[in-house]
């Protein structure tokens, strides 16, 4: 049952890294082509967020950003933070943030957010910009 678990599990993750755009391992990739890599999908995050037309789009593309930038900066930490008790709750709180957010990435995707939630969220991310 456990080795059942652990394959579902890899199956749901490559499939999550094929609708981001990440169609290869990052773990087979030197520290250097992993930073390249998630350069080259930051930058398409900002051509998406820029291009974005609906309140839907902009607000998805905005917080994709912002995930992948702070995803960013969790990897340049050092070593020793990393391993300390602050860098693991950083780590541990990014992970629940993108976990708890796909319900809303899903709705955005749908346009199934209700008016008023997409009002609020839009005025939030436009004084974030400020």
């Amino acid at each position: 049952a456990g080795q059942k678990n652990f394959n579902l599990e890899e199956e749901k993750k490559a499939k999550q890294r094929a609708v981001d755009g990440d169609s290869s391992d990052e773990e087979d990739l030197a520290p250097e082509e992993k930073k390249a890599k998630k350069l080259k999908r930051l930058e398409k995050l900002r051509r998406q967020e820029a291009a974005a037309s609906s309140k839907f789009e902009r607000i998805r593309s905005w917080l994709k950003r912002v995930l992948k930038e702070w995803e960013m900066d969790i990897d340049e930490l050092p070593e020793s933070v990393v391993r300390s008790v602050k860098g693991r709750q950083e780590i541990g709180s990014h992970k629940q943030t993108k976990q708890y957010l796909k319900p809303l990435f899903r709705k955005l995707k749908r346009r199934e957010l209700e008016q008023g939630i997409t009002d609020k969220l839009t005025s939030i991310i436009e004084h974030c910009k400020r």
